[in-house]
C-alpha cells in the first residue's frame, strides 16, 4: 500500500499492458479516487509518459483514511481497469534537499514493476528509515553532504593566491579572515565578488554579485530585481573572488583600493601558516536547484531497499545458500537481483561525478 500525506502534491503512476503484447496505449486513460465505495475525486485524464505508462499529479486534499485509485481505459474496444490502494495521513514528509529524494521520485524508478504486494509496514519505513539512510550513504561515498549547510572552518594558508574550500558549491561567504598566526589578524576581506555561479550540471548555485554596495546589504552586492548592474568596472574594486561552483577563493593580483592605504607589504597571497585562514560560508543546494540526477541516484538506492523487501516476500523466508560438509550449496539469487544491480550501477555512475577528493 502506498502512503500519502494530506495537502501535498503527489504523482500517481499506472501501467496498461496486454498479454502477450506488453505495454499498450489505451483509449481515454483516466483515474478516479474512491473511499468506502464512494467516488471522492472525479475522473481525471492521465498523461502519457511512454507506451503503456501514464501519470498525473494530484493534490491530496482528501481526509485521512484508506483509498483506492481506479485506473481505466479502452483497449481493443474492451473496458480495462486496475487499482492501487493507498492511505492518507496528516504528517511531515521528507523535504528536499534535506533527504535528497521523495516518494514520488522512488515511484518513478519503480514504474512498470508490480509493487502492489509490498507490505503496508514498509511505507513509514521508507520515509523514516530508508530515505535518511540513503542520504547518509551518499554523503559518506561522496565525502560531502549536498543539503544547504553553514560552517566556519580554519584552513592552512596556501602560500598562493588561491585556496580550496572543503565543501562546494558555495552559496555565499559570510566572512574571510587572513591571519599571521591564528591569534593575529593580517587582513579581513570585505569586498568579495561571486564568479562562476553556474555549476557543471547547469544549476545556478549562487547570486552573481560585486563588491560595490547598493543600499544597506552584505556582499556580494547585487543590483536587485530589475536593476541593470554594471559588473565589469566592479572587478577592480574586489579584494576576493569567490568561485562558487568549484569551491575556491582567489585573491586578485592587485587590490586597488588598498594601494593608497598604509598596509604592510603583502604579495596578495594566502600567507603560509597553520590554520591561519578563517572562512565562514554556506554551501550546498536548495530545494529550487537540487540536481535532478542526484535525486534520481538517491531514489534508485532507496528503490533497491524496497525491491529487496519485495524479493524476500516473493521468495519466502529462509537462506539463499547453505553449507553441507563444508561445501556451499546455492539455492538461487534474490528476486529482482538483476534489477537491483542495474539500479545500483546507474546510481553510482551519477555519484562518481559528485564525489570529492578528500582534502586534509
Amino acid at each position: 500500500m502506498l502512503h500519502y500525506i494530506k495537502d501535498t502534491t503527489v504523482t500517481l503512476y499506472c501501467t496498461f499492458e496486454q498479454v502477450p503484447v506488453g505495454p499498450i496505449d489505451p483509449v481515454d486513460p483516466k483515474v478516479s479516487i474512491w473511499h468506502d465505495g464512494v467516488q471522492v475525486v472525479a475522473d481525471t485524464p492521465l498523461n502519457k509518459i511512454s507506451t503503456g505508462y501514464y501519470s498525473v499529479d494530484w493534490l491530496v486534499s482528501v481526509d485521512p483514511g484508506d483509498y483506492v485509485a481506479l485506473y481505466s481505459g479502452i483497449i481493443d474496444g474492451q473496458y480495462s481497469q486496475g487499482t492501487d490502494n493507498f492511505d492518507v495521513a496528516i504528517g511531515v514528509v521528507p523535504v528536499l534537499p534535506n533527504f535528497y529524494c521523495s516518494w514520488d521520485d522512488i515511484k518513478a524508478i519503480l514504474l512498470g514493476l508490480d509493487v502492489g504486494d509490498i507490505p503496508d509496514t514498509i511505507d513509514n519505513r521508507v520515509s523514516e528509515q530508508y530515505i535518511p539512510m540513503i542520504k547518509h550513504e551518499i554523503d559518506g561515498y561522496c565525502r560531502t553532504n549536498f543539503n544547504e549547510t553553514t560552517l566556519v572552518e580554519f584552513l592552512d594558508g596556501s602560500k598562493t593566491e588561491k585556496i580550496v574550500l572543503t565543501r562546494r558549491p558555495i552559496i555565499e561567504i559570510q566572512k574571510c579572515v587572513l591571519r599571521v598566526i591564528p591569534s593575529i589578524s593580517w587582513y579581513t576581506f570585505k569586498r568579495w565578488r561571486n564568479v562562476n555561479v553556474i555549476d557543471s550540471e547547469g544549476n545556478t548555485v549562487a547570486v552573481q554579485g560585486g563588491p560595490e554596495p547598493i543600499g544597506n546589504a552584505q556582499p556580494p552586492y547585487t543590483g536587485g530585481e530589475g536593476v541593470d548592474y554594471n559588473w565589469d568596472p566592479e572587478i577592480d574594486k574586489a579584494d576576493l573572488f569567490v568561485d562558487c561552483a568549484n569551491g575556491f577563493l582567489v585573491i586578485p593580483p592587485r587590490i586597488l583600493y588598498l594601494e593608497m592605504q598604509a598596509i604592510p607589504f603583502w604579495n596578495y597571497t594566502f600567507l603560509q601558516g597553520n590554520k591561519n585562514v578563517e572562512i565562514g560560508y554556506t554551501y550546498g543546494y536548495t530545494e529550487t536547484n537540487f540536481p535532478w540526477d542526484l535525486r534520481m541516484a538517491a531514489a534508485r538506492l532507496v528503490a533497491i531497499q524496497i525491491l529487496l523487501v519485495k524479493g524476500l516476500s516473493v521468495a519466502g523466508a529462509g537462506a539463499s545458500s547453505i553449507s553441507l560438509d563444508g561445501v556451499s550449496r546455492s539455492l538461487g539469487t534474490t528476486a529482482y537481483a538483476g534489477t537491483m544491480e542495474m539500479l545500483k550501477q546507474q546510481a553510482y555512475l551519477t555519484l562518481d561525478r559528485y564525489r570529492r577528493i578528500d582534502i586534509s
